[in-house]
């Protein structure tokens, strides 16, 4: 219960960020968020109690077993797209995910990467637009929490910038939805992205004298 209290407040915060101007930025703007409806299973309770006293027991036993048996799945899967993004691997992130995986991270449209993904297309456009912008120096997850067929997530990343080498680092949450291949059909982020815009709106850090590439060429040393 205190971590869905903490996931919640978090989604609070994200949507006071975005619904507010950035302090001296009057053109701050973010990409939409939508809110994704969960399949509506029938509870596992209402099912026991339809089930005869004589098999109630057995019925409930066996749901237990497929529930755990799914936790595993989805725990692997989220174990490969760690994986993946620690070895810069698309195709096995891709392996992760349904044709019609749905990736929101919204935020302000002045971070490239950012925004709502869908499909294989989709995330595969986020990929490069990530690697485009940013060096990560690490990025992982803490504690993943499970239930039924979805998953929620915290850690965070830090890396620096590639147009200015500057550092950044934030930390995130990341709702999971899976189908029943264990793959996974939705993944939505909570973050506070104010700390990946201010490191993009830098000055570029200077270079060290000490660095080879920071010597100019002999033609225009003569």
């Amino acid at each position: 219960m205190a971590a869905v209290v903490a996931m919640c407040a978090l989604r609070d915060d994200f949507r006071a960020i975005t619904a507010n101007p950035f302090p001296g930025k009057e053109l701050f703007h973010c990409a939409p968020t939508f809110e994704y409806t969960v399949a509506n299973h029938q509870p596992l309770g209402k099912q026991v109690l339809m089930a005869a006293p004589a098999t109630a027991a057995v019925t409930l036993i066996d749901s237990a077993d497929a529930s755990a048996d799914a936790t595993a799945s989805n725990e692997a899967t989220l174990d490969q797209l760690q994986q993946a993004y620690s070895t810069g691997n698309l195709q096995l992130a891709l392996s992760c995910m349904s044709d019609e995986v749905i990736w929101d991270i919204s935020g302000p449209s002045e971070c490239p990467y950012l925004g709502v993904f869908y499909g294989h297309e989709g995330f595969t456009r986020f990929w490069t637009l990530l690697g485009a912008t940013v060096n990560f120096g690490s990025a992982g997850v803490e504690k993943s929490f499970f239930s039924g067929d979805q998953a929620m997530s915290y850690g965070g990343e830090q890396g620096t910038t590639k147009c200015g080498r500057v550092p950044y680092r934030y930390d995130w949450a990341i709702r999971y939805q899976f189908n029943e291949q264990h793959q996974i059909t939705l993944m939505r982020q909570y973050f506070n992205p104010l700390n990946i815009l201010s490191a993009l709106k830098a000055a570029p850090y200077p270079v060290p004298a000490a660095c080879p590439h920071s010597a100019k060429p002999q033609s225009q040393q003569q």
